[in-house]
């Protein structure tokens, strides 16, 4: 990505940071036959569930106690895997909260347009259903040096560092990359040490999925992060499966 975004690329906090589009909120005053009265939100709401864009239309009552940029200003809205990472560092407008199970939202201002962003649980991504399916998480390389491999990937390639706790973390044209410190110099035999990552919400229930259709995995075991499982394709690939804490 260059430094100003071009026609052709996605905005950073996709393209970066890995965010997804679920909808844009249009207030608006003249109530509508098919709204849906949020009582304890003190607002009216329609258009979500049909506009196939993603467009939900907002009439506030006179009691609700939404920040007027968020009642007069139309906003877009992100779903996030981590939001207390996504609002790091930026202007928050409506701190973190649940505003049903299996959810939670915060607000936050750019330039005084309101952004919304959304983290969704295992149950509120309908739970049981979504508990064992693998999605992409990422990318990673075991390192011998992170510093050392940090230099190189920010100064010699050009990539922006994301985050970093006991791994450092790259968002490159919408792919996560990560670099993870190797504590056993045997994951560096063969030609490449590269490994697909993929997340689940339940990792006992995905692991069972699988070993159910003949893989065979590691055992489930705790890192500082989460927990997780290896395993091979065919050709002997290794393959992460894991979850956050």
């Amino acid at each position: 990505m260059s430094e100003k975004r071009r026609d052709h690329e996605q905005p950073a906090a996709v393209a970066k940071l890995g965010w997804r589009y679920h909808h844009v909120g249009i207030p608006y005053t003249d109530p509508h036959p098919g709204e849906e009265h949020l009582d304890g939100l003190g607002v009216h709401v329609h258009g979500f569930q049909t506009s196939p864009y993603g467009i939900e239309w907002m009439r506030f009552d006179p009691h609700c106690r939404a920040p007027d940029a968020v009642r007069r200003v139309p906003h877009v809205a992100f779903e996030v895997d981590d939001l207390d990472e996504a609002l790091r560092g930026k202007e928050v407008l409506i701190a973190p909260n649940a505003p049903s199970e299996g959810v939670r939202v915060a607000f936050i201002l750019d330039e005084g347009a309101p952004v919304e962003l959304l983290e969704f649980s295992a149950h509120g991504r309908d739970g049981a259903a979504r508990a064992g399916k693998l999605r992409f998480d990422c990318i990673f390389y075991y390192v011998s040096d992170l510093d050392r491999s940090i230099g190189f990937y920010t100064s010699v390639l050009g990539f922006q560092l994301s985050s970093r706790d006991a791994v450092a973390r790259f968002h490159v044209d919408g792919v996560l990359f990560e670099l993870v410190p190797a504590s056993d110099p045997e994951v560096f035999s063969g030609r490449g040490n590269g490994r697909l990552a993929v997340a689940v919400d339940e990792i006992e229930a995905a692991a069972a999925e699988l070993r159910a259709k003949g893989v065979a995995l590691s055992e489930v075991h705790e890192v500082s992060n989460g927990r997780l499982a290896s395993f091979t394709d065919p050709d002997g690939n290794e393959m992460i499966l894991w979850q956050y804490a």
